[in-house]
């Protein structure tokens, strides 16, 4: 069995802007056992901090918002804690799990360099056994928030980038001898299971749906085993949304889930959910809540799925990077479907290989972790891309081939432009070839066009391809009246024709317009935004609703 020990609570920071505590471990250094030293491999001490100027932080946080004097800091922190373990028994690892850091993250436990990771929004973990002690441990963890343009995202985007340890840390003891990856579907009468192993590489692992009454043996041969077991359970949809308890274990190990069952596939230019047509009734939503900021409690998550219903809605886009792996759970427990995102976002480094294997590797970690959630729909490889870039379509359209070979069971899609063709618009963007469903962002009313532009959407390249409208909107600032712009009856007149518009074209199978919270965004500098982008149904305390809210929710397709 899994014994997993929480690291979050009571932490020590110091900021590091010169990156004078840690260098790549490559180099050949590592942080010292003497509490601030660095030194190299051959005992020559190169820098010292000591003793350290060290203060109090609770993990998870983002330290933008939970220490007014790095309110805008963008740099290094490093953080310590301490704790107290016992080395395994023979035949036991002990894993040190990140559920995200932001960005860049390198490891260190009792000043031996454990590893580093970069991407700020997925989950990853070091094999720490040699290095745990019996008794006292001194972890350090050195977090780099700093915006580059080599990176993922870039160095600029239209929200805020909080630096932390913004997800939970904990330590998970397991067998040696255990399961490393496990992804479970519904398929043409038959659940398929497909698991990874490691240490052993050969053996019998089983899989079981109690509820089910199902129990089958996995055959594993180099570390990898799949079978299909013929049943019948009843399927997921938002209106109910079953989940069975799931069982899969190889050897000592055993992983339990909640899983629930559904098949989604686009045909015939509509989306399918259990072989019956479903529109998309939805909303986007960035990760954040106010002065936690992306560090969200379950109140945080709940608030979301709250108002979600209250809404009317059945679906959720989480942009524009991977939100917290318990979006969706709750989702699977709520009867939401998802939109999930990696921040492959604006003017990136589409020719640059640093790049696409930081995107490639940030989708293959979202994937890997949510592909077991029903609710998840879909997976975005990017938004607002521009097409006249060189290698772009390439750069997305191997990430979608990426997509479709770690989850055969979902579509991909990504959030275009569409471009006006006389008094049509029209999905141009040759990324559509590539593509399952098409996300078009369109402000009409606002930034360009008229209120009525997705009357005149159209698809003519690929008629079998859904549209989804991934945004639209206006900014509206809560309690500012008046018919001009960021007033809250602009905003109501955008959503009320924009939303007629769409009712009336049968290409469009869903919306999620822009946003469902105001959110902090740099570059939104006018005197009715002062640092935040306005175009949230909700006031960023998430609890004054803004007249547009209730016309979003009393309409439907």
């Amino acid at each position: 069995m899994r014994k997993r020990t929480s690291l979050d609570g009571l932490w020590q920071w110091i900021i590091d802007p010169h990156e004078r505590t840690v260098t790549e471990a490559k180099t050949g250094y590592i942080l010292d056992e003497s509490p601030g030293y660095l030194r190299d491999v051959k005992n020559r001490f190169v820098d010292t901090l000591y003793p350290p100027d060290w203060r109090k932080i609770r993990i998870p946080c983002t330290w933008n918002t939970a220490k007014d004097e790095l309110r805008y800091y963008d740099g290094a922190v490093l953080f310590q804690r301490e704790f107290e373990a016992s080395a395994p028994k023979k035949g036991r690892r002990i894993f040190l799990q990140f559920e995200a850091g932001f960005y860049e993250t390198r490891v260190f436990l009792n000043g031996k360099a454990v590893g580093e990771h970069r991407g700020g929004f997925t989950p990853f973990q070091f094999d720490v056994t040699p290095l745990i002690r019996n008794g006292r441990n001194r972890l350090n963890v050195w977090v780099d928030s700093r915006r580059r343009p080599e990176r993922l995202p870039c160095e600029v985007t239209d929200w805020f980038n909080y630096g932390g340890i913004y997800r939970s840390v904990f330590l998970e003891e397991r067998d040696e001898n255990h399961l490393s990856d496990f992804f479970c579907r519904y398929a043409n009468g038959a659940v398929v299971v497909e698991i990874e192993t490691a240490g052993k590489l050969h053996g019998v692992a089983h899989f079981r749906i109690p509820a089910l009454k199902t129990d089958r043996e996995i055959e594993i041969r180099n570390g990898r085993g799949r079978v299909r077991i013929p049943c019948e359970p009843v399927l997921w949809t938002p209106a109910a949304p079953r989940l069975y308890r799931v069982e899969c274990s190889f050897g000592n190990d055993v992983v339990t889930e909640r899983v629930g069952f559904r098949t989604i596939e686009t045909r015939d230019g509509r989306i399918f959910l259990n072989g019956s047509p479903i529109k998309l009734k939805g909303i986007s939503l960035h990760e954040e809540a106010g002065e936690r900021g992306r560090a969200l409690t379950k109140k945080d998550r709940n608030r979301i799925f709250d108002i979600a219903t209250e809404l009317g809605l059945n679906f959720l886009r989480l942009a524009h990077y991977p939100h917290a792996r318990e979006m969706a759970v709750e989702a699977d427990r709520r009867g939401f479907l998802l939109w999930e995102e990696i921040p492959v976002y604006w003017r990136i480094q589409f020719a640059n290989k640093e790049t696409y294997a930081d995107a490639a590797n940030q989708l293959t970690e979202l994937i890997k972790r949510d592909r077991n959630r029903c609710s998840v729909a879909m997976w975005s490889v990017g938004n607002e891309t521009p097409q006249e870039v060189e290698n772009r379509t390439r750069f997305l359209g191997d990430l979608a081939d990426l997509a479709r070979k770690l989850d055969p069971s979902r579509p991909v899609v990504a959030a275009i432009f569409a471009a006006r063709k006389g008094d049509r618009i029209v999905v141009a963007d040759p990324l559509a070839e590539n593509l399952d469903i098409f996300g078009v962002n369109r402000y009409g009313g606002w930034y360009e066009g008229t209120y009525d532009d997705f009357r005149r959407l159209e698809n003519p390249r690929y008629p079998d391809k859904p549209i989804l409208i991934s945004e639209f909107g206006a900014a509206a600032k809560k309690g500012l009246h008046g018919r001009k712009k960021f007033a809250e009856e602009y905003q109501r007149t955008v959503y009320k024709h924009t939303l007629a518009a769409i009712k009336r074209n049968p290409c469009v199978q869903g919306c999620t317009p822009w946003i469902l919270f105001d959110f902090r965004s740099p570059n939104r500098l006018n005197r009715h935004q002062n640092g935040w982008n306005r175009k949230g149904l909700v006031d960023a305390d998430r609890k004054r609703r803004k007249l547009a809210f209730h016309t979003y929710k009393n309409w439907s397709f």
